[in-house]
Parts: structure tokens; sequence; C-alpha cells
């Protein structure tokens, strides 16, 4: 399949990459989207190594949990680890796409299953998404309603959580009166026409509006297609970064932490202790110390996230927020076989998983 048709599939099936937070940078990062796709290779971070295994294997695509340019490039030269990257990538023709935050927010993300596993219930976004949807409206005549419907089913409306073709349809009267140049499909121009319509409406991620609209011209038998697209501006329920649950019953902080401790097989555990026990826990893998506030209007007891800062875990337990940091790298290494998971069951490329990479980060006892 084509890289653009991958992209999208992805883009529908797995992460939209309309979740992404403004700062981030989704999608594709090098490559040309017509490129046809037969095998690729999913890492955490995008390396000359990872290149290296790519050009072993023979893949056409690199998907990355962390994109490699979050900032523009203003120079670049041979002794720049990206220059090996770039070149390897160019040479090889391999495309590099990253999923970053919008792979975070999805819904059944990584850090549900992270949650789960550590026991919790009533599982919601610590911080829910808004909807990045609009109502698309179009109205068909009688014959068409099939045709139109599919269209719209085709580029991805109708999806709403795990049920697809979704779609309300209303039947009733349309009028128009062609001008002189006009061709209608139905009646004659100059003529006031009354005729039987379908008003049909679905739900669209935004950034499909565009392509939503030109398969529906193309399936619709009108001159002028009459259709809306109305803003929607509620929160979701399902997607949003991070998560918050409670444990079945209250337990010991030290106790709870010692579980995490065996649980990721650490051979040692930052923490930060304010209160004694704990029931309701908040989590985000990788880079979420900025986020303790959220976890604490959420009523969390403890809060499990990577990368503290000092002032944060220092203000969060003056307000008796607890903290256990799980580093970076070991929380969101496990992205690598999540993603490569959700390639296989969406597609039928064949996908290799970069499990060489090492923490960066090294504990001297």
């Amino acid at each position: 399949m084509k890289l653009n048709d991958l992209v999208s599939l992805v883009s529908l099936k797995v992460a939209p990459l309309s979740l992404a937070e403004s700062w981030d940078k989704v999608g594709l990062q090098i490559g040309d989207l017509e490129h046809n796709v037969k095998k690729a290779l999913v890492c955490l971070d995008i390396t000359p190594n990872v290149l290296k295994e790519a050009v072993l294997k023979k893949v056409d695509v690199v998907f990355s949990h962390h994109p490699l340019f979050f900032h523009p490039l203003h120079n670049l030269n041979k002794n720049d680890p990206k220059y090996e990257v770039l070149k390897l990538a160019l040479q090889k023709n391999i495309s590099l796409v990253s999923l970053h935050t919008n792979l975070d927010k999805t819904f059944e993300s990584l850090s549900d299953d992270i949650a789960k596993r550590i026991g919790l219930h009533n599982i919601k976004p610590l911080i829910l998404e808004k909807d990045h949807y609009s109502k698309f409206v179009v109205f068909v005549p009688l014959s068409h309603v099939e045709k139109v419907r599919n269209a719209l089913f085709s580029v991805g409306g109708g999806v709403i959580g795990n049920y697809e073709n979704c779609s309300f349809n209303i039947e009733g009267t349309g009028t128009f009166k062609g001008g002189e140049e006009s061709k209608p499909y139905i009646g004659h121009k100059r003529t006031l026409e009354k005729t039987q319509e379908v008003r049909i409406e679905v739900r669209i991620p935004c950034y499909l509006e565009k392509e939503v609209l030109s398969q529906v011209r193309k399936a619709h038998p009108y001159e002028e297609v009459a259709y809306d697209i109305y803003p929607l501006r509620k929160l979701s329920e399902t997607t949003g970064i991070g998560r918050i649950g409670d444990l079945k019953k209250k337990v010991s902080f030290l106790d709870f932490a010692k579980d995490i401790k065996k649980l990721w097989r650490l051979k040692s555990l930052r923490v930060v202790k304010s209160k004694s026990s704990v029931e309701r826990v908040a989590l985000c893998p990788g880079s979420g110390g900025s986020l303790w506030k959220e976890a604490l209007a959420s009523q969390a007891d403890v809060y499990i996230t990577g990368d503290l800062k000092y002032h944060e875990a220092l203000d969060g337990s003056l307000w008796g927020l607890n903290f256990i940091e799980i580093d970076h790298f070991t929380f969101e290494k496990e992205y690598v076989s999540y993603l490569a998971q959700k390639l296989k069951q969406i597609s039928k490329i064949q996908v290799y998983e970069y499990n060489q990479a090492e923490n960066p980060f090294q504990v001297i006892n």
C-alpha cells in the first residue's frame, strides 16, 4: 500500500493526527507519501542505529514515538547524528513517521494498559481532550442516498468510539430554481422544482473536512451540492493525556511503591512521600511532571510519571501528593510493541520492532 494510505489508516484507526498537541511534530517527518510500503520498523527514538537496522531489514518506513524534529534545523553538518539519519533515509528511500502525543491520548492507549496492570478501575483520562470533530450535513436525492452515504463512510466519516458507519437520516422536501447557466440534475432551469431528499448527518474528524467534501462531490449528482459543516465543542470521555483511577482498596504508599518497582523490574525507584496511604492513582508515561496540579485536582493520592523536577516534587508534596518516578525511557519503551501490534492489526505489511535501544541514563551503585 502507499505510505499516504497507511498514514491515513493509522490516523483513522490508531492515533488521529488531530489529537496531537499544538507544539508537537507528528506525522511524516521525511519521505514520499506516494512510496509503496511493504515493511515497517517501529522504534522509540530515531537514531543512526535504528536507520542501520532499517537498511538491514530493507524496510520502507520507520514509525517512531518521539519525533526526529522537535525544533527547526538551522544548520546540519556531518558530525551531527541527525546527518547520518537523514543521509541513510534519503539514500535508501526510507520514510520517517512520528506518532507522539496523538498516540498518548487515544482510547485504549498504552496509558490504559498500564493503569489496568497497576490494578486500577474507573479509569478516565487525567486531562480530557476536546473533541476535534465536526458534524457534516448533506442533502441528497433519494436515488443517490446509499452512494453518498458510503462515500462519507469510506473516508472516515461516521466513526463514534467502537462503532463505524454511524449516521442520522431524515427525509424531506427540497426546493431549488436553476439560473440560465445551470444544468440541473432534476427538472429544468428557471423552473421552481420540488423533490424528495434525505438529510444525512455524520460526525467527521476536522482534519478530514476537505477530503470528505471532495468524495461527497464525486458521489453526489447535483451540480451544486448543498452541505453544512458544524463545529462540535464537547469534551471527549475517552481520550486525553494521562489516566486517573482507583485501587480496589486503600493501601500503604510504600507497599504500593514496592509493587510498582517489582512490576517494572526496577533496581531502584525514586519516590516522594507526603501521605502514608493511597487509593486514587494518577499516571502519565514520559515527561509529565508539569501536570502534577491536574493530578492533585483529580484528588489523586499518588502521581506516577517521569522527568520530575525538584520544585514540582516539592510543591506537590506540600499539597499532600505522593510521587513515584519511572524514568522516561523505561515508561515509554513499551510503545514499540504497542504500536507494532496496532500496525499489524490494521494492515498487511510486515512489521519489525527495534528493541535494542538502551536507556541513556545509567545508575552507579
